[in-house]
C-alpha cells in the first residue's frame, strides 16, 4: 500500500467512462480534494467535462500511447495522492505503479477470474448471467490488485448494450463511490 499521508491531496482521473468519472468527481468535491481528469479525444467523457461536478482541471489527449503516459507521468509527479482509471486505452508500466501514489482501477467485471479488455463480451458469449464491476489496487500483473470493491448483479439474456449500458452507467459508477469512500475513510486520500 502506498504512504500517502502528509501533503498529497489532489486526485486524478484517467480514462474514457463518464459516469465513474463523474461519481470520482463528485466525492473529490466532497471531501475537498483537487482533480485532474485526463481523457481522450472522442471520448463520452471528452465531449461531457463541463458536466462534472466541482469544476476539475481538465486535459483532452490525443491518440498517442507515449503522449498519454508522459501527461499521466507528469501528473502524478505533481503530487498526486491517488490516479482512478476507468477506461484507460494502455497498460500503466509496473514503474510508474511504484511511489507514493495509490493506483486503482475499474475494471468492467468481477475480478478474479474475469480478466482482460473484452471480459463483459467473453461472458456475454458463453452465456453467463453474472456480470459486475471491481474496483482494485493497480499492480505490474494486469487485473490482478486487491480488490477494494466488487458489486455484481444477476442479469437475464439481454442485447449485450442493454449489459454494458446497465454496467457503465449504474453498477460501476456505485463501485467507485463504495471503493473510494473506503479509501477516504482509511486515510488513504
Amino acid at each position: 500500500m502506498a504512504d500517502v499521508s502528509g501533503p498529497r491531496k489532489r486526485a486524478l482521473f484517467v480514462g474514457t467512462r463518464f459516469e465513474a468519472c463523474r461519481s470520482f468527481a463528485t466525492l473529490m468535491a466532497v471531501y475537498g480534494t483537487g482533480l485532474t481528469v485526463l481523457t481522450f479525444e472522442g471520448s463520452v467523457l471528452a465531449a461531457r467535462l463541463s458536466e462534472l461536478p466541482g469544476q476539475p482541471d481538465c486535459r483532452v489527449l490525443g491518440p498517442s500511447r507515449e503522449a498519454a503516459l508522459g501527461a499521466l507521468r507528469d501528473e502524478v509527479a505533481a503530487q498526486t495522492s491517488m490516479v482512478l482509471s476507468a477506461g484507460l486505452r494502455y497498460i500503466v508500466p509496473a514503474e510508474m505503479l511504484a511511489g507514493p501514489t495509490e493506483w486503482v482501477n475499474s475494471h468492467p467485471h468481477l475480478l478474479p477470474g474475469h480478466e482482460g479488455i473484452n471480459a463483459i463480451r467473453e461472458s456475454f458469449d458463453r452465456g453467463e448471467s453474472e456480470y459486475g464491476v471491481t474496483v482494485h489496487r493497480m499492480t505490474a500483473e494486469v487485473d490482478a490488485g486487491d480488490n477494494i470493491c466488487r458489486l455484481a448483479v444477476e442479469l437475464p439474456p439481454a442485447d449485450i448494450g442493454a449489459i454494458y449500458d446497465l454496467l457503465f452507467s449504474y453498477v460501476e459508477p456505485a463501485a467507485v463511490a463504495v471503493a473510494v469512500s473506503e479509501l477516504h475513510a482509511t486515510g488513504r486520500i
